[in-house]
């Protein structure tokens, strides 16, 4: 019985992390991750996804056509493309998959021009703060439950700084980056928190799910009882100290809600 209730609970999980389309960036200085968005009339879309094998890269990815349509006309930026794009108003980053590795490129939304940024075995991008572009390392034969290995890029320095393996969600906001470890059922994992560059990691508290929320971190911890979840909410200052519970163990998950916010999904 408990089992099936764990079954139940993933595919939930699962049909809630679909990635936001056609969304708009706030500002040149906010980036988002979507699989589409609209800017100023200008439309991108990683379109035509499918699940593709590049055996010399031991791996497989989920991987598309990148179109920009503007006033009617489409053009295909790029071929192989993740399904990630990471983008504001004026630039967009985007990953190529190769037969031997993976490409991170920067695209110019004004000119529609492209630069490399790097290049490596089963990259992919997710995000950007300021001056660091966070990427991913796929796993050998990555599925659900392997997670990715994470970095935070220096873009003027192209330097690289390893933070956690096998990650299965990540937020930055306020200059922190919150990473929470990969898994396969619904239960608590690794959570933790690092600076915009990657570094001064710190582990908190074990949790179903972690949100960075205006100057907190909430951690959503959970526990199983007579089979049904319960959950408690606790709190913790961006540095990672200060913990305290504000939301004690509840079977009512709309007192959760306030502490929750979009993460993303690292497949």
């Amino acid at each position: 019985m408990k089992r099936l209730f764990c079954i139940w609970i993933i595919l939930c999980m699962i049909a809630c992390a679909v990635p936001v389309q056609k969304v708009q960036a706030e500002s040149k200085s906010s980036f988002i991750v979507s699989e589409s968005f609209d800017l100023d009339g200008i439309s991108f879309e990683v379109s035509e996804q499918s699940d593709t094998d590049f055996s010399k890269q031991k791996n497989h990815f989920y991987v598309g056509k990148l179109v920009r349509s503007e006033n009617g006309s489409k053009e295909i930026i790029a071929k192989s493309v993740l399904h990630k794009l990471v983008t504001n108003k004026a630039v967009m980053y985007y990953t190529v998959c190769g037969k031997k590795k993976n490409t991170i490129y920067e695209y110019s939304i004004k000119t529609g021009k492209s630069k490399k940024i790097l290049s490596k075995k089963c990259v992919g991008v997710f995000g950007r703060s300021g001056k660091y572009l966070y990427y991913g390392i796929y796993n050998d034969l990555y599925d659900y439950g392997n997670g990715l290995d994470m970095y935070a890029y220096n873009l003027k320095s192209k330097k690289s700084t390893h933070m956690k393996d096998h990650m299965g969600t990540m937020m930055y906001s306020g200059g922190k980056v919150l990473l929470m470890a990969d898994k396969t059922d619904t239960s608590n994992s690794k959570v933790y928190l690092f600076n915009s560059n990657g570094k001064n990691g710190k582990k908190l508290v074990s949790a179903l799910d972690s949100y960075i929320i205006k100057k907190h971190v909430y951690c959503i911890v959970c526990r199983y009882k007579k089979y049904s979840m319960q959950s408690k909410v606790v709190q913790y200052s961006l540095k990672g100290n200060n913990k305290k519970t504000v939301v004690n163990w509840t079977s009512d998950s709309s007192k959760l809600e306030k502490y929750k916010a979009e993460t993303i999904i690292l497949n």
